[in-house]
């Protein structure tokens, strides 16, 4: 299902996710859960059936992605997300 039109401007963390999905599955995750995050808050009070189905099909498929992540508790999830900003930053600045 193409991403509606009111979540446009939040499409670059789903490109981003897709990216990341072999190489950083857990920071991947992430951000499939940060365009969740402030499409719940776009879909507020809206009435919008497309873009509430595709919010609904997006949380179906992270549930199934969860179980498919590596097992670790918070701590070791919030330590990978940040050596994977840290070497995005490193690439960045050596160019």
């Amino acid at each position: 299902m193409p991403v509606p039109p009111m979540f446009k401007p939040l499409n670059k963390y789903l490109v981003q996710a897709k990216k990341l999905d072999k190489v950083q599955p857990v920071a991947a995750y992430y951000c499939r859960y940060y365009f969740l995050r402030k499409a719940f808050g776009m879909i507020k009070g809206k009435d919008d059936p497309q873009a509430k189905q595709y919010v609904e099909d997006l949380m179906g498929e992270m549930e199934s992605m969860k179980a498919k992540l590596p097992e670790s508790d918070k701590e070791e999830k919030h330590k990978a997300i940040l050596e994977f900003g840290l070497r995005v930053f490193a690439v960045a600045d050596n160019e």
